[in-house]
């Protein structure tokens, strides 16, 4: 959920910005040059700008060392019907890429809930990233959760797709 917008000059090669523990100030360090924007988050506008050319910015606290594992990209969803002798396996196939940006995930959670109650399965984090959901029922919708999950144990906001069985 958006609930602020701040607005800058160049946001372009953002890096991974950090609040400050108090929430007072947001810092937005930038990957192609070495400065960083200092924002006051009672205001939303960008106060100052520090620079540095060694890369080893002087901040009130240390800054975060790790990036954050980013939402799975491009999720898809596709349905197929197995039918054997006596009976019929509706499967729901859902792929996604890899993030390309933020840490790198080991393992991926999918679940059939907004709130990540209802993990159906923890698969690890290699390509191709496909999940098949078996015994599905026609007509019903689908809606699929899948989170990142990074080496620190850290999520990712979800990736979602919905996919409605009409086998």
């Amino acid at each position: 959920m958006v609930t602020s917008v701040i607005t800058s000059g160049g946001f372009n090669n953002l890096y991974y910005p950090t609040l400050k523990p108090d929430g007072t100030k947001l810092y937005l360090p930038f990957a192609v040059g070495s400065t960083v924007d200092i924002v006051s988050t009672s205001t939303n506008n960008v106060t100052s700008a520090v620079s540095d050319p060694s890369l080893t910015f002087n901040l009130p606290f240390p800054m975060t060392a790790t990036p954050l594992p980013r939402a799975p990209e491009c999720p898809k969803g596709r349905t197929v019907s197995n039918t054997f002798i006596v009976q019929v396996d509706l499967v729901n196939i859902v792929s996604w890429c890899t993030p390309v940006f933020g840490s790198k995930p080991i393992y991926y959670n999918i679940s059939r809930d907004a709130a990540l109650t209802d993990l159906i399965t923890t698969i690890p984090a290699t390509d191709p990233n496909v999940y098949e959901d078996h015994n599905r029922v026609k007509g019903v919708t689908y809606t699929y959760y899948i989170v990142a999950v990074d080496v620190n144990g850290t999520n990712s906001v979800p990736a979602f797709v919905s996919i409605t069985m009409n086998c």
